[in-house]
């Protein structure tokens, strides 16, 4: 097993954090430390938050607005959050956070509670923003859609011309509708926003679409009606399929309903594969009626865009680090952002580099950032990338590779 050798002043940091009472610490007083600790340069000093990182000595995250505060108490953060999502003032407010109300819902309680200063308000918010908890109404507002009225909004819509999908879960996690309204919170008309469920309209697709979950039916069902229905679809299949793929070993099937028996649908996977083989209608035994293949997928998509559901090519790249969270109410499904190409790609300049040079143990090394097993643990790759950090002092061109994938890790 590989191992990092870690400079003392860099363990003398370690040792003063482990032994601080303060539930975080500042950026400004973090780099006075490491400054006392004669380690100057910026790269060493976010190198080593990020080992601190995994080793859970600071709860710290490379988005620029969540960088001026290093967590030192996990527990701190995860209680901030617990509080206003389950104060009775914002349940009353059906999720609306007056955030001048943060004074009052995260006052200290009890003799082990912690302290939330006013000017660490703003980064609890960005926190819970960040891991679509919420979003932002106004300066003074920010709306929690897991506090929404249960009661499904009255309004007009044109469901019989609309184009109709659906996802069918074998479990449907809670977080899933909540942060759905999260990211596309600037399309909703009107307000008409509930727990399980909104109204979009996008004038530049001159489309409106009503996404809504049924959980007990574990589906989420998706109507959209305008000029452009089609390509506005898109981009709601799109946001709802990246969600679906931040969450671990979640089993979705996609399905097409009937147009004139909308209770049954077809999965969008088995429509395709007819299409690929060459098959031109689908027969439904039960209705004793057979249905154009190519006309059912046109209806959602034009033929030239189709994808299997197995081309994971939607999946976009977050810049940082893979983070992980938990549903703050108990559903105990896990979310996980991933940036895997771009780490492939460094991993690949990082071995061609290894390569090239003369640095010893380099076989080992190379077997090591070659392991999809070491790969899939960012904390054994982390180690891994430190040992060829310590050994690579002289090597400028991989001191920088190897601190470049260990800025976004």
């Amino acid at each position: 097993m590989l191992q990092t050798t870690w400079a003392e002043n860099w363990f003398q940091i370690k040792k003063r954090l482990e032994n601080m009472t303060e539930p975080f610490i500042t950026y400004e007083k973090y780099t006075e430390m490491c400054i006392a600790e004669k380690i100057s340069d910026k790269t060493s000093q976010d190198t080593l938050v990020d080992f601190l990182n995994d080793l859970g000595v600071i709860l710290h995250f490379n988005d620029l607005d969540l960088q001026g505060v290093h967590v030192l108490e996990p527990k701190w953060v995860t209680e901030a959050v617990y509080k206003i999502i389950n104060s009775e003032k914002l349940a009353q407010c059906k999720g609306i956070l007056e955030l001048e109300l943060l004074n009052e819902i995260l006052k200290r309680t009890g003799k082990h509670g912690y302290d939330y200063p006013p000017d660490k308000h703003p980064y609890i918010i960005r926190l819970m923003n960040k891991f679509e908890l919420c979003y932002e109404i106004d300066k003074q507002k920010v709306l929690v859609p897991d506090l929404l009225d249960v009661q499904q909004s009255s309004f007009d819509f044109d469901y019989a011309d609309s184009l109709k999908f659906l996802f069918e879960y074998d479990f449907l996690p809670r977080l899933i509708m909540p942060r759905f309204i999260v990211r596309m919170h600037n399309d909703i008309k009107n307000e008409l926003q509930w727990r399980t469920g909104v109204v979009l309209e996008n004038n530049a697709f001159h489309a409106t679409a009503v996404v809504k979950a049924d959980n007990e039916e574990k589906k989420i069902y998706i109507y959209v009606s305008g000029m452009q229905k089609r390509d506005y679809f898109a981009v709601i299949r799109h946001t709802i399929r990246d969600i679906n793929g931040s969450f671990e070993k979640l089993n979705v099937k996609e399905k097409v309903p009937l147009p004139d028996y909308e209770e049954i649908a077809i999965e969008y996977a088995e429509l395709i594969g007819f299409e690929e083989v060459g098959e031109e209608n689908y027969l439904v035994g039960k209705l004793k009626k057979r249905y154009s293949i190519k006309k059912l997928l046109n209806g959602i998509e034009p033929e030239e865009t189709r994808k299997t559901p197995q081309d994971n090519s939607y999946r976009p790249i977050v810049a940082g680090r893979d983070v992980t969270i938990f549903d703050m109410k108990g559903d105990g499904a896990s979310v996980t952002i991933h940036n895997t190409i771009e780490v492939e790609k460094k991993l690949e300049i990082i071995i061609k580099e290894l390569q090239e040079h003369d640095v010893p143990g380099k076989e080992e090394l190379i077997k090591e950032l070659q392991d999809g097993e070491v790969k899939k643990d960012k904390s054994r790759l982390r180690k891994v990338l430190g040992t060829v950090l310590t050994r690579v002092a002289e090597i400028a061109s991989l001191g920088s590779a190897v601190t470049s994938l260990l800025s976004i890790l």
